[in-house]
């Protein structure tokens, strides 16, 4: 009993952000969920239209996968458009992370919606992708990667190179001090990440993404969603493709 009030508090301590637990009782209950699989995008109002074409693109090739499109709160993505996605597509689920998050405290606008989104999405094998892909193949392929099935995590390298500082920075904030900081960024249209295996790289990578940490520190050294994943990944010794 004094573990689980021990670990409630800590939580509220490091993420007092969290809001709406439902059933959850604690973050380590997220590491023991299902085995479910999905599609997780994030937009605003400015992107609504290419979430429509996405949506479209997924159903053409035939996709299985259950979709959830995420935003904060209705200035973010308005009712009207948010009734135009649910008329043509009832099958996707809309979330609002507001009314999971405390919004006066993140203050989730932009890039940084992503994260949170992986958190609060109620998939364990996430596929999160920008409103802006079209996948030519079933994206449920993407889970049967040898490199995700290893690690639990797969990105995708960008063409920019890290500088140095930028490893520096990220190295820094690492307790071990040992593993490799990978030399190319990450390009963050398209991402896959099991909760059950990555959790504490996933929070990590929250933290960062606070409204005040990132406009203190984190947006100084990475440019917008870029890299944070991965990065956090390595400082928590996951492995990660």
């Amino acid at each position: 009993m004094y573990s689980l009030q021990y670990s409630q508090n800590l939580e509220q301590k490091l993420f007092p952000w969290w809001i709406h637990r439902e059933s959850i009782n604690t973050l380590k209950s997220l590491s023991h969920r299902n085995d479910s699989k999905g599609i997780v995008i994030c937009i605003g109002n400015g992107h609504t239209r290419l979430a429509l074409v996405a949506s479209e693109a997924l159903q053409l090739i035939g996709n299985k996968l259950p979709i959830e499109v995420m935003f904060s709160t209705s200035n973010d993505l308005s009712p009207s458009n948010q009734r135009l996605l649910a008329l043509r597509f009832p099958e996707i689920q809309l979330v609002d992370l507001s009314r999971i998050f405390n919004d006066s405290y993140l203050k989730l606008r932009g890039w940084e919606i992503k994260p949170f989104s992986v958190l609060a999405s109620r998939f364990q094998h996430v596929l999160l992708m920008d409103a802006d892909v079209l996948f030519l193949e079933k994206p449920t392929l993407l889970f049967e990667n040898d490199l995700y099935l290893r690690t639990g995590s797969l990105f995708f390298y960008d063409r920019p190179v890290l500088l140095q500082n930028v490893r520096q920075w990220i190295r820094s904030l690492s307790i071990h001090q040992t593993g490799t900081i990978p030399r190319r960024t990450q390009e963050s249209g398209v991402v896959l990440i099991d909760k059950g295996r990555v959790l504490l790289g996933l929070l990590s990578t929250c933290k960062l993404n606070e409204h005040e940490q990132r406009e203190r520190a984190t947006y100084k050294y990475l440019h917008g969603d870029k890299d944070h994943m991965m990065g956090n990944l390595n400082l928590r010794q996951n492995r990660f493709h």
